[in-house]
């Protein structure tokens, strides 16, 4: 789960929806990361955040990651409410948040794309999770939010399982798109493997190329310094018989 061996820390500030924090839990469990969780009767998520936060920088984590609640961009309070988190956690941190990532259903298709627009707008986003593209959506809009908003896909979920949630390899999902058979998720995740693969051994060739002409011209250089060394001890040799030469003729004329 923590493949990077980072020390991860959730903070559950979703106190909207009901057993949202008990499920968050339950994948903290799973993905062996420490949470903070809101008191008893506690209904505001500021000081959710702020305690993560405070926790984080004491005992040395490396990242935080804030569940918030599932909302409408036309539902004001909790859009208000969103802002609230987001300046908590300038608060404490006024560079951060350092990844601000809406959360889309790829069934949604090209509902996504207003959405991603209007909450960009709203608090400004750094990237996309797409979830459910194991299911019969194709998830085709992603290539649409890409170009007409620039937001980059940074992770998508293709499964229920903790390791279902990759990183977002654009090559890999437009082939997968493009040959995609509805209902077939076993085909979708070779095809992600496979294309995944491939641009890795063409990664490694690139890299073996690059390192095999930089030998090349290494080797060359070197070939040119040491004809370089062996032609001016003759240089300087030339020199001295012609100086030797000329003091021999004034030496006559005298």
């Amino acid at each position: 789960a923590n493949e990077g061996g980072q020390r991860v820390l959730l903070a559950a500030a979703d106190t909207f929806r009901a057993a949202a924090v008990d499920q968050l839990e339950m994948w903290a469990q799973r993905a062996d990361v420490d949470i903070v969780v809101p008191e008893e009767g506690q209904k505001k998520p500021f000081p959710v955040v702020a305690k993560a936060i405070d926790k984080a920088r004491d005992e040395g984590y490396d990242t935080v990651i804030v569940d918030t609640s599932g909302r409408l961009a036309n539902n004001y309070n909790l859009n208000e409410e969103l802002r609230g988190i987001k300046d908590t956690i300038k608060e404490k941190i006024p560079t951060a948040p350092h990844e601000t990532l809406l959360v889309v259903d790829a069934a949604l298709g090209r509902n996504a794309v207003d959405q991603a627009r209007i909450w960009q707008d709203e608090v400004g986003l750094t990237g996309m999770v797409v979830t459910k593209l194991d299911g019969t959506a194709r998830g085709g809009f992603v290539i649409s939010t890409v170009r007409e908003l620039k937001l980059p896909v940074k992770l998508v979920g293709v499964g229920e399982g903790i390791d279902d949630l990759r990183d977002f390899d654009a090559p890999a999902f437009v082939d997968a798109l493009l040959g995609y058979q509805e209902g077939d998720a076993e085909a979708l995740q070779q095809r992600l493997d496979a294309t995944r693969q491939k641009a890795e051994a063409r990664r490694a060739e690139k890299k073996r190329q690059t390192e095999e002409a930089l030998a090349l011209a290494m080797s060359a250089k070197q070939q040119e310094m040491e004809a370089t060394d062996e032609d001016t001890p003759a240089t300087k040799s030339s020199g001295g018989k012609s100086k030797s030469k000329k003091k021999k003729k004034k030496n006559k004329k005298r």
